[in-house]
C-alpha cells in the first residue's frame, strides 16, 4: 500500500463498489490502509449491502427526522410540486441533492473523522515521506441519489480535504468514478427495455460534470435545514481525475427477466473491474503527483481484463486426488479381493463390528477413498450372499426337522395343530417340542422303573435323546450364525465406517451412504478437472491445463506434484506450457482490456475524426509473477504500460487495466447522442418527461439560460 485511501460510495451503485473493494483489500491484508463510507438514501439497502468488519461507515441520507414538506417548501432549488418520496430519491436527481443537504452534517462528520484518522495513520507510519492521501468518490450517473448528490458531495469533500490535510502539508488527491448507464443500441434508445430516465439523468449529470471540470466562479447553493443557506464559490476543479465506466442496462433488464442470478454476476463482475482499477492507482510506483501529469483533460475511460492461473484450484484438485486415491484398476482390485477373502472366510466368532471397522481403516490408509468404496461395496455383496446362505441353511434345517417330526407319533398331533407358522415360530416350536421330549426321555430313564427297562430300549431312548440334542445344537448353530450375520449385515448397511467420519468427511454411515458420498466427490472432482482446462471468456480467461493431466495432480505421490507451485512461473514450468501459448493469452487479455465495447457507451472518437485519446495499460501482479511479463514484451507492442507490483496481490492472477486518457465529454457517444436529442426535443418524448424535461438537472442554478430549466425551476428564478 503506497497511499492511505478514503473511498466514498454514494447511491446503490456506489455502495456496491465500496463493499467489493473493501472485500478485495481485506483479502490482501490491506484493509487497515483504507477507510470506507457508504452513503445511500435507503437504510435497507445499506443494511443489505454493507457488511461489518471492513472499516465501512454507513450513512443514511433519508427523510427520517425531518418535517419534509416544510423543508421542501423552504428549499430554494427544488421544482414546484416536489413532494416527499418516503424512501430514496426514485431517480429524481434534484431530490437526491436535497436529501444530501438535509443530512450533510452526518456526511461531513464521517468524512472528517475518516480523513483525520488517515492523517494520523500517515504521520505514525510514513514519517517524513512526502505525504499523500487518496480520496475516491464512486457513484452512478443514471439514478437519483448517486448522480444528484455527486456535485455537492465532491465540492464539500474537496473543501474538507483542503482544511484537514493541506494545512498539515498532506496532499489530497480526489479521484472519482462514474458508472454510466447505456443502451445496447447507443444511438437509438427508442426500443431500450429499461427506464429511459436513466439515460436522461446521465446526460444532465455529464453536463453538470462538464461545468465542474472547467470550474470558473461557479456558485453552489446549499440548503441548510437548521439555518441560513450557505453558498460555496467553486474557483477550481474539485477533483483531480474522473473515470467513466459503462453498464449495459439493456443486458441487466433482459437478465432480470430471464435469470436474476445472472444480473448479480454481471454487476459483480463490473464492480470487480472498478475495484481493480481503484486498487491499481494508489500503488502507482512514481507517486500520484506524477500520474498523467501532462494530460490536461480529467476524463478517463477504462476497461479491464484478467488472466488467471489456477494455482489454488490445482492444489485443491491435487489434495482431492490424494484423498480419493487412484482409480481402482485390476491390480488394486486383486489386492482388495484378497483382503476381502480374509474377512469373509474368517470364523464367525472373529467377526464383529470392531473387526470390520479396523479393516476399513486399514483399507482407507492404504488405498484411499476409492479403494475403500470398492472394498465396502464388495464386502456388502459378499456378506449379503453369506447372510442369504445362512438364512437358507436355517430355513432348510427347520423345514427338514419339521417334516421329520411330522412323522413321529409323539409329535404328529402338535405339528398338525401348528400349521401356518413362520420359520421363526416353527424353530421356537421345534425347540420346545424337542426339549420337552428330551425331558420326558430323561425322566423315563431316571425313573425307578428304568432298572426294569430292557437294555435295547434304554439304548434306543439314549440314541433318541442324543439325536434330539444334536438337532437342537445344529439348529442353534445355524440360528447363531444367521443372527450374527444379520447383525453384521445391518452394521454394514447402516453403520459401517462410523469410526471414519472425519477421514471420509461425511455425516451418514453405511455402505450406501459412504459410497454415494464418495461417488459425489468423484463427480465433483471430474467437474473440477474440466474447470482447470476451461479458458473462460469476457473479462476473465484462465491459463489452464489439459484435462487429462488433472488426474495426475498430487501433493504427496508420484505424478504431477504441485506442492511447490506458488507462482505463475512455477505453474508454467511444472506443466511445461509453451511460451507462445502464454504470450497468446497475454495478448488476448490486452486486446480485451482495450475493447471499447466492454464500456458500452463510453466510446472514443472514431478513427476518421481528428486526434484519438492516448492510452496506457496498467498491469497488476505479484512480484513473483513479474518475470513472466518480461518474456512477452511483444504482447504489449504499441502500449504505454506500467507495472503495478505488490507482494499482496494474488499470485495466480494478472490484471490488465486499460486507460483512455485525455477524453472530452463530446468524445463520448452517449453524451453526443443524448445532447442532440435534448436539443431537438426527442429526449423529452422518449423519456416521457415532455415539458418537465428540465427536472433532470439537479443544479438548475448552473443552467439558467436553458428554457427547459427555467420552465420547471421557477422558485430559483424568483
Amino acid at each position: 500500500m503506497t497511499v492511505p485511501t478514503l473511498v466514498v460510495g454514494v447511491g446503490m451503485g456506489g455502495i456496491r463498489v465500496v463493499q467489493t473493494l473493501a472485500e478485495f483489500v481485506k483479502d490482501k491484508g490491506e484493509v487497515g490502509d483504507y477507510r470506507f463510507i457508504a452513503i445511500d438514501s435507503s437504510k435497507k439497502d445499506l443494511q443489505d449491502r454493507i457488511k461489518s468488519g471492513y472499516n465501512i461507515i454507513p450513512v443514511g441520507i433519508t427523510e427520517e427526522g425531518f418535517d419534509v414538506e416544510d423543508m421542501i417548501s423552504k428549499c430554494q432549488y427544488l421544482y414546484e410540486g416536489a413532494g416527499g418520496k418516503g424512501v430514496g430519491a426514485l431517480r429524481d436527481r434534484v431530490y437526491g441533492r436535497f436529501l444530501l443537504d438535509l443530512n450533510m452534517s452526518k456526511v461531513g462528520e464521517a468524512v472528517d473523522a475518516s480523513l483525520k484518522d488517515l492523517k494520523e495513520k500517515w504521520k505514525k507510519e510514513r514519517g517524513e515521506k512526502e505525504a499523500q492521501i487518496m480520496i475516491w468518490l464512486v457513484h452512478t450517473l443514471g439514478g437519483g441519489t448517486g448522480s444528484g448528490t455527486f456535485p455537492s458531495l465532491v465540492v464539500n469533500v474537496h473543501k474538507l480535504a483542503k482544511e484537514i490535510l493541506e494545512d498539515k502539508d498532506i496532499k489530497p488527491y480526489i479521484f472519482c468514478v462514474g458508472v454510466l448507464p447505456s443502451a445496447t443500441n447507443i444511438k437509438d434508445i427508442t426500443h431500450a427495455n429499461f427506464d429511459k430516465r436513466y439515460l436522461a439523468n446521465s446526460y444532465s449529470a455529464l453536463r453538470e460534470l462538464e461545468l465542474l471540470a472547467n470550474a470558473k466562479n461557479i456558485t453552489l447553493t446549499q440548503f441548510n435545514p437548521y439555518g441560513s443557506n450557505p453558498e460555496i464559490e467553486i474557483m477550481e476543479r474539485p477533483f483531480n481525475r474522473y473515470f467513466l465506466f459503462g453498464i449495459d442496462e439493456d443486458m441487466v433488464r433482459r437478465l432480470k427477466d430471464e435469470e436474476a442470478e445472472a444480473v448479480d454476476e454481471y454487476l459483480t463482475s463490473s464492480n470487480k473491474i472498478i475495484a481493480n482499477m481503484m486498487y491499481a492507482l494508489p500503488n502507482y510506483p512514481e507517486g500520484l503527483e506524477n500520474l498523467w501529469r501532462d494530460v490536461k483533460s480529467p476524463f478517463i475511460a477504462f476497461g479491464e481484463s484478467e488472466l488467471l492461473v489456477p494455482i489454488e484450484e490445482i492444489k485443491r484438485v491435487a489434495k482431492e486426488n490424494d484423498r480419493l486415491g487412484k482409480t481402482v484398476e485390476e491390480e488394486i482390485k486383486k489386492k482388495l479381493k484378497g483382503e476381502l477373502d480374509l474377512v469373509v472366510n474368517s470364523s464367525i466368532g472373529e467377526l464383529n463390528e470392531g473387526f470390520l471397522e479396523d479393516k476399513c481403516k486399514a483399507i482407507l490408509n492404504n488405498h484411499k477413498l476409492r479403494g475403500l468404496s470398492y472394498f465396502i461395496g464388495k464386502s456388502q455383496n459378499e456378506f449379503n450372499k453369506k447372510a442369504t446362505k445362512a438364512q437358507t441353511d436355517f430355513e432348510d434345517g427347520v423345514g427338514d426337522v419339521w417334516d421329520e417330526l411330522e412323522r413321529e407319533e409323539w409329535a404328529k398331533d402338535k405339528i398338525e395343530t401348528s400349521e401356518g407358522l413362520s420359520i421363526g415360530d416353527k424353530y421356537e416350536k421345534i425347540v420346545d417340542m424337542l426339549e420337552d421330549r428330551i425331558r420326558d426321555i430323561e425322566k423315563t430313564i431316571s425313573s425307578w422303573i428304568s432298572e426294569k427297562l430292557h437294555p435295547i430300549l434304554r439304548r434306543m431312548l439314549n440314541n433318541e435323546k442324543g439325536k434330539h440334542n444334536k438337532t437342537l445344537n445344529e439348529l442353534s448353530e445355524k440360528k447363531d450364525i444367521l443372527d450374527k450375520l444379520k447383525l453384521l449385515k445391518s452394521h454394514i448397511d447402516s453403520n459401517l465406517c462410523k469410526s471414519l467420519r472425519v477421514e471420509i468427511g461425511h455425516e451418514e454411515d453405511g455402505v450406501s451412504e459412504v459410497t454415494t458420498h464418495i461417488r459425489k466427490l468423484e463427480v465433483e472432482l471430474e467437474k473440477q478437472y474440466k474447470k482447470l482446462s476451461e479458458e473462460g471468456g469476457d473479462r476473465v480467461v484462465k491459463l489452464g491445463i489439459p484435462e487429462e493431466k488433472a488426474n495426475d495432480l498430487t501433493m504427496i505421490e508420484k505424478g504431477i506434484n504441485v506442492a511447490n507451485v506458488e507462482s505463475v512461473p512455477d505453474f508454467i514450468k511444472t506443466f511445461n506450457i509453451k511460451d507462445d501459448a502464454v504470450e497468446k493469452l497475454i495478448k488476448n487479455r490486452v486486446e480485451q482490456a482495450d475493447d471499447i465495447s466492454i464500456r458500452v457507451g463510453i466510446v472514443a472518437k472514431e478513427k476518421e475524426e481528428k486526434e484519438a485519446p492516448s492510452k496506457e495499460l496498467f498491469i497488476l501482479c505479484h512480484k513473483d509473477n513479474e518475470a513472466t511479463l518480461g518474456k512477452h514484451e511483444k504482447a504489449f507492442t504499441g502500449w504505454e504500460k506500467e507495472r503495478i507490483i505488490t507482494e499482496t496481490f494474488d499470485r495466480g492472477k494478472y490484471v490488465f487495466v486499460d486507460f483512455r486518457l485525455g477524453l472530452h465529454l463530446e468524445d463520448i457517444k452517449e453524451y453526443k447522442y443524448r445532447n442532440e436529442e435534448y436539443e431537438d426535443g426527442t429526449l423529452a418524448k422518449t423519456t416521457g418527461l415532455k415539458e418537465d424535461i428540465g427536472r433532470i438537472f439537479a443544479y438548475p442554478e448552473w443552467f439558467m439560460d436553458d428554457e427547459n430549466v427555467k420552465g420547471v425551476f421557477k422558485k430559483i428564478i424568483q
